[in-house]
């Protein structure tokens, strides 16, 4: 995909292709444009570079399953799966979300200070730039 290309509303390409699965894609802009996915014994994060897209090969602890992305900005970059955990320069941090409520299907929101993350069981965590809250009123924990 080295090549340029033009967006012209009327057509679309294949981008990239990684051979697995894509969980997620999200970006702000062409510098700041985020895709995730997974394979056997696979993860994905690549980075758009403006021209093609940059696979990264350091991963968060808990790297299985990775399901979703959300940049805010280039600074501030989230991933969800099993758990939430924040791009810090080129490491990852674990974010204080209890993980063992449920899989993280999907981080969104307004800014770094308004963040959502959503998963199984009906899991909801709020991220207000300081702490995650996470509302135990809604979890619905499977049936044993």
């Amino acid at each position: 995909m080295g090549e340029n290309h033009t967006l012209d509303g009327s057509k679309a390409e294949i981008a990239a292709d990684f051979g697995i699965y894509i969980t997620d894609i999200h970006g702000t802009s062409t510098e700041n444009f985020w895709i995730t996915g997974e394979g056997q014994n696979e993860v994905l994060i690549a980075k758009y570079n403006g021209s093609s897209f940059e696979r990264l090969n350091n991963y968060p602890l808990y790297k299985f399953p990775m399901y979703t992305i959300y940049s805010v900005n280039n600074k501030d970059v989230y991933i969800g799966g099993n758990g939430v955990f924040r791009k810090k320069e080129n490491n990852w941090i674990t974010e204080e979300v209890d993980k063992n409520k449920g899989v993280i299907y999907k981080i969104r929101g307004t800014n770094s200070n308004n963040l959502f993350a959503v998963g199984a069981y009906s899991v909801v965590h709020h991220f207000n730039g300081i702490d995650w809250q996470f509302y135990d009123e809604l979890y619905t924990p499977a049936e044993e």
